[in-house]
Formats: C-alpha cells, structure tokens, sequence
C-alpha cells in the first residue's frame, strides 16, 4: 500500500535562466505522472546581452564565459526565486519540494533562502530543465523519488 505522500513529490527544477514546479506522482497503474504548475523566467537576461555583446567583440571575449556578470546574473536569479517561492509554497500547499539544480546555483540557494525557506527544501544537484515532460516521467531519479524504483 502506497500512502498518498509517498506518491507524490513537488519539484523545483532550476537553472540560471528558469525555474519550474512539477508535481510528480504515481498513477494507479504504477505509472509516473509529470504535471507542470509553473514557471519563473529570470527577469534580467544577460546570456542574450552577452550574446550580442560576443557578435560585436568577437576577439576579446570567450564564447560568452564572464565570470563576474554570470555570478551577478546567478545572484540576481536566486533572489528571484527565494522572493517567488513563499508563494508558490502556500499556493500550492507544498510542504517539501525537490530542488534540482547546478552546484553553482545550489551552493547559491544555500547561503541567500533563510532558514524557513530552506526546511521546505531538499537540494539535489543536477541539470534537468532542458528535460521535456515526458524525459522526466522516465527519468529513473524521479522515479527513485516516487518510490517507483522498487522491483
């Protein structure tokens, strides 16, 4: 017998230029179900300056690598988010989320969310917002998180 919070997981999955909430959860044929709640857009979108800042300069930058404006662009972005996530927190109901995301950004989200934000998130390294919703559902660490994983 499953419990109804056994089958089911919020995450938050996240990289520098988005976040997204899914609800994972287990269908009664013991199939994994990827919904997707919502979605924030980083508000200042430095790669697309960066970009084409690199087409003027093409000489004297690096394929777009600047340390110091992707670390404000980085720090930017997790205000962002620990601004949004008390709301989506209550919207939802959430009391646990699964947060996926690059170390860079985690070892961020570590020392920006306070200590309320941070009880209702577990930080799991990882790069998954390319994935589409169907990659997700057949993704063998959501099932893990699902319970799915048991034979």
């Amino acid at each position: 017998m499953t419990s109804t919070h056994h089958g089911m997981k919020w995450l938050l999955l996240a990289d520098i230029r988005q976040g997204k909430l899914l609800k994972c959860s287990v269908t009664k044929h013991k199939r994994c179900h990827v919904e997707e709640f919502d979605t924030l857009l980083n508000d200042l979108p430095k790669h697309e300056q960066v970009e084409s800042a690199t087409t003027r300069n093409k000489r004297s930058e690096t394929s777009g690598i600047d340390g110091r404006s992707d670390k404000e662009d980085l720090k930017h972005f997790v205000r962002q988010l620990s601004h949004w996530l008390p709301g989506v927190l209550r919207q939802h109901a959430i009391e646990k989320m699964v947060v996926v995301a690059p170390s860079r950004l985690l070892g961020e989200l570590r020392e920006t969310l306070d200590h309320e934000l941070k009880s209702h998130c577990e930080l799991k390294q990882g790069e998954w917002t390319h994935l589409s919703i169907r990659e997700l559902t057949e993704h063998p660490a959501v099932h893990k998180l699902l319970g799915l994983d048991e034979s």
